[in-house]
């Protein structure tokens, strides 16, 4: 995407495409656009002068447009230079005279009262009128001197506050401020764990909404369908299949589980559009939080293969508990699945309708309510390739047999988990960064 930036200063430009290059975006300035024109910023915020620029060139350019307005806020000035930082000193952009002014203003002020802050509002202006606005400020104070090379603006002056240090100052290092994301990437996630928790309890209070029975249903669905695929395929495969109903139901229930999931996960993006027009959230919350919620109630329909194990008289072996091994790397499978069809649905509505029939196809190819064996020699070869032959494999060697899976099984999960997991994350990351053009 081809993004215009409302500006011509060229530290800006440099951060700019620093950041939106990298996404893949072609970021073009006001001088590559030859557009001259010069906005009256008469807002008396930072935010009201980002959107003045950002509407004024997005008209001009009909192009996406970002433009920011930032500057540095000095308590001992009452605010100065505020929205007037560019051109503090009388010439707008003319960065050593706004520097030296500001410390010649801040000549007696002692050090414990040179507090500042930073302020930043950026607005991403869309030709058809949406926008999309967001603001920081970084505290820190004002240096009786200049010091370092590499920024802009006042960088040289401002020091920021000791837990913002990795967010500016001229001397800093990029490798140091990759680092310092790269170890907040797990605080980022764990931040939002709140909200995964809230989406995940919305999700299981609108399924069992006014329900009589509510969550009795994760166990009565699986039974249900159980009895009833066995009264008719029982006879077909009675022979074949030792405890038919503890069979069924071990591959019903993590079928289902990943049919469900996935379905709801896909269409968890476009479902929350409106939220994600108006604040930011990551985006990778929503599909993950409707995997989540489906694996509560997953673990809720285990009681229900525990109570055919006790109506079959099967036996309970050992083995039953690593189950959660299966089950953990099915989870990832499936989340990876929901990052993918959530991204691709945003592009491609038809998705949504295809994916049924995908999911039926992949339902019969799945040994569920047949055995492997009753399949043609290439068939079952065929089948081999299907991953969640491999998840439903492990279950029911752990849960009917008492056995452990072979080195084999095992690999085929771990791949097909992390693998998808890993291409999944890959393509939302570089498709999320369009949502806004299509949501």
């Amino acid at each position: 995407m081809i993004v215009c930036a409302a500006s011509n200063n060229a530290g800006k430009l440099k951060e700019l495409r620093r950041i939106l290059e990298q996404m893949g975006h072609e970021v073009k300035s006001l001088r590559d656009l030859c557009i001259d024109l010069d906005p009256e910023e008469t807002g008396t915020t930072f935010a009201e002068n980002a959107r003045i620029k950002a509407e004024a060139f997005c008209k001009a350019s009909g192009l996406p447009t970002v433009a920011d307005d930032s500057g540095l806020c000095v308590d001992a000035l009452h605010g100065a230079p505020g929205v007037y930082s560019a051109r503090y000193a009388g010439h707008h952009g003319d960065d050593a005279a706004n520097n030296a002014k500001l410390l010649h203003e801040m000549a007696d002020v002692p050090a414990g009262q040179r507090a500042a802050k930073f302020v930043s509002a950026i607005c991403f202006m869309l030709p058809d009128g949406r926008a999309l606005e967001v603001a920081g400020e970084c505290p820190g104070s004002i240096s009786f001197a200049e010091t370092g090379s590499n920024g802009f603006g006042y960088d040289p002056l401002f020091v920021p506050a000791p837990k913002n240090q990795n967010f500016t100052r001229s001397h800093f290092s990029m490798q140091g401020k990759t680092t310092a994301q790269l170890r907040g990437s797990w605080h980022k996630f764990s931040k939002y764990r709140p909200l995964i928790r809230e989406l995940v309890t919305r999700d299981l209070k609108v399924k069992y909404r006014r329900s009589f029975l509510g969550y009795v249903w994760s166990i009565l669905n699986p039974l249900l369908m159980m009895l009833l695929q066995t009264l008719v395929f029982s006879y077909m495969f009675r022979f074949q299949i030792e405890n038919f109903p503890l069979y069924l139901i071990c591959g019903n229930t993590l079928f289902n589980f990943f049919n469900e999931s996935t379905n709801m996960g896909m269409g968890s993006v476009l479902g929350n559009s409106s939220l994600i027009k108006k604040v930011y959230v990551p985006k990778f919350i929503f599909p993950i939080s409707r995997v989540v919620s489906s694996f509560v109630n997953l673990l809720f329909s285990l009681a229900a293969i525990i109570l055919v194990m006790l109506i079959t008289r099967s036996p309970f072996h050992l083995t039953i508990l690593l189950v959660w091994a299966p089950l953990v790397l099915l989870f990832l499978f499936t989340c990876g699945m929901a990052l993918l069809l959530s991204a691709l649905a945003v592009y491609f509505r038809d998705l949504q309708y295809l994916y049924g029939i995908v999911t039926m196809a992949w339902m019969y190819a799945t040994p569920l309510f047949y055995p492997i064996s009753a399949l043609p020699p290439f068939m079952e070869a065929i089948v081999k390739l299907n991953p969640l032959d491999h998840y439903i494999n492990c279950m029911r060697c752990l849960v009917m047999y008492g056995t452990v899976p072979g080195p084999n099984t095992w690999f085929a999960c771990i791949v097909c988990a992390v693998g998808v997991m890993v291409v999944g994350l890959a393509a939302f990351r570089k498709l999320q960064r369009n949502f806004i053009l299509y949501l």
